[in-house]
């Protein structure tokens, strides 16, 4: 008998009561990326992108690239956790990119007498925003992984279980 990996959702796509982690919150999470441009963009107010700070084409990119991921997440909900962690993952190696730079840059503000602190709440919390969906993805994707496992599933590389 073939079953298609995560079949314990709902027909809405969402996990089902009985189902292991959050209710299509991921995919809302990046089909609100308009919204964080805006905020970004149009009001200063950045709470999603800290490490592309000054570089307005590339943040305009990453939110186009955001609201994609929504979409697709959306449209297939299996593939829900894993645009998650693909998208957290991009976006955490920015952050310590810029963390290490923002670092290096404070280390040189103390040198020449001037303490500049580059890590500004928005940025802690940004990286803390990152990373729940990064570990929240992992572990709804994990869960439907143990749930097929239990059940005698094979994992196929088309998507597919096969007991």
């Amino acid at each position: 008998m073939n079953r298609t990996i995560g079949a314990e959702s709902d027909e809405k796509g969402g996990l089902s009561a009985e189902g292991r982690g959050p209710r299509r919150w991921i995919a809302a999470y990046y089909l609100a990326s308009p919204v964080f441009a805006l905020l970004d963009l149009g009001l200063g107010l950045n709470i999603r992108l800290a490490a592309l700070e000054g570089l307005t084409i590339l943040r305009v990119g990453y939110y186009l690239v955001c609201l994609s991921l929504g979409v697709l997440a959306w449209m297939r909900p299996r593939l829900e956790p894993l645009t998650a962690l693909g998208e957290s993952a991009v976006n955490l190696v920015l952050l310590f990119a810029g963390m290490m730079a923002a670092y290096a840059g404070m280390l040189d503000s103390v040198l020449q007498g001037d303490l500049i602190n580059p890590f500004t709440p928005t940025y802690v919390f940004n990286f803390g925003l990152s990373g729940g969906v990064m570990v929240t993805g992992f572990h709804a994707r994990m869960a439907r992984f143990g749930a097929a496992a239990h059940s005698g599933e094979v994992h196929t590389t088309d998507g597919n279980a096969r007991e």
